[in-house]
């Protein structure tokens, strides 16, 4: 698995997501998923994920990115992590994604509210 190719999939998901795409999304999803805000899990598992994707579509909550996406580390390369920012509303965040090389499955996200200028 290539870089180009964890960052074309990062790409699609955030499409699933504007498109408000649930389907799309889980099918990048790992079952095993976290997600971790400013350090800490806040969700584990992707039926305790996905709720919070549905309130983010009743909210009509999109993303727009602000900096591209660049590769920040790879680990044995089982897993690559894919950093980006995004803008959601008025709020600015940096969201690094890592993805299972073997089946391009997102494991954790870690999302960091970055600090209001």
């Amino acid at each position: 698995m290539d870089s180009k190719t964890a960052v074309n999939e990062l790409y699609y998901y955030i499409a699933a997501f504007n498109a408000q795409d649930l389907d799309g999304i889980r099918d990048h999803l790992d079952s095993d998923i976290q997600v971790w805000v400013d350090g800490r899990v806040v969700a584990c598992g992707i039926e305790e994920v996905l709720p919070s994707y549905k309130s983010d579509f009743e909210h009509k909550t999109f993303v727009r990115n602000i900096r591209a996406a660049e590769v920040v580390h790879r680990h044995d390369m089982d897993t690559i992590g894919i950093r980006i920012g995004l803008q959601t509303g008025s709020t600015d965040l940096t969201v690094v994604y890592t993805f299972r090389t073997v089946d391009m499955k997102q494991v954790p996200h870690e999302i960091t509210v970055d600090a209001k200028k």
